[in-house]
């Protein structure tokens, strides 16, 4: 069956949907105002609106005058539960998947900071917990125990994907573990499960650690698959990304997003110099947003010089994807944002590249070498970096669509951040130089099938452009305190 795309407000309609389901938002909760969330997702007030007047005709709120949009009822009626979770299953299971893979080296490598004082308060934490809650109240206690487990690595990503991730999946979990005795069984043993934990923690063993995290994982991924698949099939068919507006960390505006997809594809050399950006029209089907998040996306590149509009043609792709002095204003990520990123992509590419291996069809290592030899002699002050083209292949081959879909955000936000700004290739030619040759060992890694080797030079590359991002304090930008591994 074909994928629907349906309009903005009912995905948003969904997205405050899924929050009462899954308890975000309880009976009694104020949502925003409409302005400031039109204004947080970058789109047009009447939307808001429209998928408010939806959630107020299924009497999920009601505005109050003087008081806000008031929630009535967190749960969904009976007859309505069976549609709504297959509306979402393959989303359900993607979101499982992308947990599976990203959130045991997450919390390992956030656990790995944690101190003596960290470990005998969270050890407190977990004498003193209440196990007569009703069952399906214990997520939460599992939530404040990661987010302690993840404090140290000092990274609001890692906090928001794991703990919206959890929180997106408890809903299907509750119903699926009420029926078999799963969450009683959960109950019983929890306690003793995080102290086996944080003994892991304690005696420096995080393979052990990553073990049990991963495990649990797929235990609640198979406990839903198994359940969604007794409620039949869906009658359509809904792509996983309609239901994720909860994972994207809503930082950037809908135009923002788009403006950092096309400077990928120009960073990489989709768009080269000298050519045009497809039509308003052709970006509006592609994207699926309004005419005026196309507009807004083109004038932000149009602003930072990447593009500039010739009257009759469109916009054509000027030299430099990323021209000096744009890092760091309005419309660029902070560097401790950009460090944020680098650090989550170090810290979890090992376990993506695992699930990429078995994806690779021979081809990646030949399409590299001819697009680098193609762009490698690009003119001075065309921007091109191999390290970008290598894992934009890699990330094609990502199996899991969520995991996927948060990695080409990553990668977006990594180019768009402050990737190799013109200062950098001024001032550190040797470094830069290193970096390329590091890249094509990879890809050499690649071509004989070589894991570990492809892994290696690939996380000290980027390493690398941590290094480099640091010395961006010397031009007056100042990062947040934040580990990586291996320092």
């Amino acid at each position: 069956m074909a994928r629907q795309s349906p309009p903005l407000y009912r995905q948003l309609y969904h997205m405050y949907l899924d929050r009462v389901c899954s308890g975000d938002l309880v009976k009694g909760a104020i949502l925003p105002p409409i302005t400031d969330i039109a204004q947080k997702y970058g789109i047009a007030v009447n939307t808001v609106r429209a998928a408010f007047d939806l959630l107020q005709r299924d009497g999920y709120v009601r505005p109050i005058k003087k008081k806000g949009t008031v929630v009535l009822r967190d749960e969904l009626p009976q007859e309505a539960v069976r549609p709504f979770l297959l509306e979402r299953r393959e989303a359900y299971i993607g979101v499982c998947h992308m947990l599976e893979t990203l959130a045991p080296d997450m919390l390992a490598f956030g656990a790995g900071y944690c101190g003596e004082r960290e470990l005998n308060e969270l050890r407190r934490y977990v004498d003193g917990l209440d196990m007569n809650q009703p069952p399906r109240d214990l997520y939460v206690l599992w939530r404040h125990f990661y987010r302690s487990l993840l404090a140290p690595a000092n990274n609001e990503r890692f906090f928001h994907l794991v703990v919206t991730g959890n929180r997106f999946v408890r809903f299907p979990l509750v119903l699926s573990g009420d029926q078999n005795g799963f969450l009683e069984q959960g109950r019983r043993h929890m306690r003793r499960h995080m102290h086996h934990m944080l003994d892991c923690v304690e005696k420096g063993d995080f393979h052990q650690l990553k073990e049990m995290i991963r495990a649990g994982y797929e235990r609640g991924r198979q406990q839903i698959e198994e359940y969604l698949k007794t409620l039949g099939a869906p009658e359509i068919n809904t792509s996983p990304k309609q239901f994720l507006w909860m994972l994207d960390r809503s930082t950037h505006r809908l135009y923002s997003s788009i403006a950092n997809d096309l400077l990928q594809k120009i960073v990489v050399g989709f768009y080269p110099a000298g050519s045009f950006i497809p039509s308003q029209t052709v970006l509006l089907e592609e994207y699926g947003a309004s005419l005026s998040s196309v507009r807004g996306a083109l004038t932000c590149l149009s602003d930072m010089g990447v593009v500039q509009y010739e009257s009759g043609k469109g916009y054509r792709v000027m030299g430099d994807a990323r021209p000096e002095g744009t890092r760091g204003d309005s419309q660029g990520l902070s560097l401790s944002s950009f460090l944020e990123i680098a650090q989550m992509m170090i810290v979890t590419f090992p376990a993506v590249l695992e699930s990429v291996f078995d994806n690779l069809d021979g081809s990646e290592a030949a399409f590299f070498h001819e697009r680098d030899n193609r762009l490698a002699g690009r003119p001075e002050g065309q921007f091109y970096s191999p390290l970008h083209l290598l894992i934009n292949l890699l990330i094609r081959r990502i199996p899991d669509v969520v995991t996927q879909d948060i990695y080409r955000q990553l990668e977006m936000e990594f180019v768009y951040g402050c990737h190799y700004p013109k200062y950098y290739r001024e001032a550190y030619p040797a470094e830069m130089a290193v970096s390329s040759n590091r890249i094509r060992q990879a890809v050499d890694c690649l071509e004989r099938n070589d894991r570990e080797g492809l892994t290696h030079h690939l996380l000290q590359a980027l390493l690398q452009t941590v290094e480099l991002a640091k010395q961006a304090e010397k031009w007056g930008y100042v990062a947040k305190e934040m580990p990586f591994p291996g320092q």
